[in-house]
């Protein structure tokens, strides 16, 4: 057996021990066994890809499966002890924490049965396929004319107050079509952003590109994202650099993508989330440097009462706390049918209706209200409230019951693994740009299914467009000819 095979057997079997001596003085041993199982079926596939010597740290199956673990495995162990944690949720999922475990190991098999079953032969990043050929000096003036444009949008929402992202419902409605639609423009600079990133690790001459993007475009979107307050704003401008490196340049390495997730952790969520603490409507009212000073001291006065162990601490309690997929998908079963009735399909068709842009359906926000409903009916959250994920499984349980949750996830599965071959094993340039700002959506199993899937389609057509204005080709070749069309 190769040595690779035996450092994943040996692992797991020193995790599975660690853990049942945890289980058997636990207080809750159904759920930490169903946990143990959770760590099981997720660690399964990359074991066997580590030892295979085909493991790809950002193939969706690799990302899935450790957020899977996370979001209701570590979530799970997390809320059976702290269950009078502070929030604005009050359901009392400790009766029905393993049901919910239970669905989350049957819907993470489904997911990885389609993956598997829908191409079971995959390039691996090892192969030495180049990247395809690219006009660089074209690609550079359409980015910087995307880039451009973006910027001037935001510039043009500062004026409107719409660089203030984060308590949106108080300001919504009060804004024109045109304002929505530069709103709409505004996210062609971290486009814009991305693609130079991705330009300077395979154009020639690009250590101009290299000064423009990191002495000038990054500092633009930390700026915009901190000002927006979301934190999914930051995780295109740090995630989707280091993808595109990984495909472009040089793989990396588990230990170095610790530093992108170490920034995220302990950086933006504690900072974010002191600044969110303060007045957006007294932030929008302010003059625009006026602003970005309250902004600043104002999440300095809170971040600097903390002592650098309490900032750590408090960093990662933050962190776990918004992956709580346990809780909202515990939520659903527990409520569904008898609270809210299965739903059919009406929250995810939903989706296609959300392809028009909002500058042209202005009230589309409204109807999506009236369909959404789960905040109000499951969780006690009136319309307004705040959005409330209830995760993948959880929306098609709500909408189809438990056949819809295993026939679901495994089309899930098998569409994740399509958008990773059509994208990256071809190694086109913009294929694995697209790839890198679309893998949030695709390995993150919290986000809504209608609203933000139907989003995601909408930033590939704008940067498809983007690729045929820069020259690209899309030809679909077979392996047999594609060095044709490669350099």
């Amino acid at each position: 057996m190769l040595p690779r095979a035996w450092a994943a057997i040996v692992f797991l079997m020193v995790c599975s021990a660690v853990w049942f001596v945890v289980t058997l003085t636990s207080q809750w041993p159904t759920a930490y066994f169903l946990v143990w199982i959770l760590f099981c079926v997720a660690t399964f596939p990359l074991l066997r890809a580590y030892a295979l010597r085909c493991f790809d740290l950002f193939e969706p199956i690799t990302g899935i499966c450790v957020l899977y673990f996370v979001y209701f495995g570590i979530a799970a162990v997390y809320e059976l002890n702290t269950p009078l944690k502070e929030g604005r949720l009050f359901i009392n999922i400790e009766d029905g924490v393993e049901v919910g475990l239970l669905y989350a190991v049957f819907s993470l098999i489904a997911l990885q049965s389609g993956y598997s079953l829908f191409h079971r032969v995959v390039l691996s990043i090892g192969r030495n396929m180049p990247v395809q050929r690219e006009n660089w000096n074209r690609v550079f003036w359409v980015t910087i004319g995307m880039f451009t444009i973006g910027l001037g949008a935001r510039l043009y929402g500062v004026q409107k107050g719409l660089h203030i992202r984060f308590a949106a419902a108080q300001v919504y409605g009060q804004f024109s079509g045109i304002d929505i639609f530069y709103d709409y423009l505004t996210f062609l600079s971290t486009f814009g952003f991305i693609v130079m990133v991705a330009c300077s690790f395979v154009a020639p001459r690009s250590l101009a590109i290299r000064v423009l993007v990191w002495g000038f475009m990054l500092p633009i979107e930390l700026f915009f994202a901190f000002l927006g307050g979301p934190k999914s704003f930051f995780l295109p401008i740090l995630i989707s650099p280091v993808i595109c490196y990984h495909y472009l340049k040089r793989p990396i390495s588990v230990l170095k993508m610790m530093v992108p997730l170490g920034i995220i952790g302990w950086v933006v969520f504690p900072i974010m989330t002191s600044y969110r603490s303060l007045d957006p409507t007294y932030l929008r009212r302010l003059p625009f440097w006026d602003g970005v000073q309250y902004a600043i001291s104002g999440s300095w006065d809170l971040l600097s009462q903390l002592r650098l162990l309490e900032y750590l601490q408090w960093g990662l309690e933050l962190l776990v706390e918004r992956m709580d997929g346990i809780y909202t998908l515990t939520g659903v079963l527990l409520n569904v049918p008898t609270s809210m009735g299965y739903q059919w399909g009406k929250t995810i068709v939903v989706g296609f209706g959300l392809l028009i842009p909002t500058f042209i359906w202005e009230g589309k926000y409204d109807y999506l209200l009236t369909v959404i409903t789960w905040g109000e009916w499951i969780f006690g959250v009136p319309p307004g409230g705040g959005g409330i994920s209830i995760t993948h499984p959880g929306e098609l349980f709500l909408n189809f019951g438990t056949i819809g949750v295993l026939l679901g996830m495994f089309l899930m599965g098998g569409t994740f693994r399509l958008i990773h071959r059509w994208l990256v094993d071809r190694r086109r340039f913009f294929g694995i740009v697209i790839y890198a700002i679309l893998w949030t959506t695709i390995v993150v199993p919290e986000y809504p299914i209608a609203s933000y899937y139907s989003n995601a389609i909408k930033q590939a057509v704008i940067l498809l467009i983007v690729s045929v204005l820069a020259g690209s080709r899309w030809s679909w070749t077979s392996k047999q000819t594609m060095g044709t069309n490669l350099v």
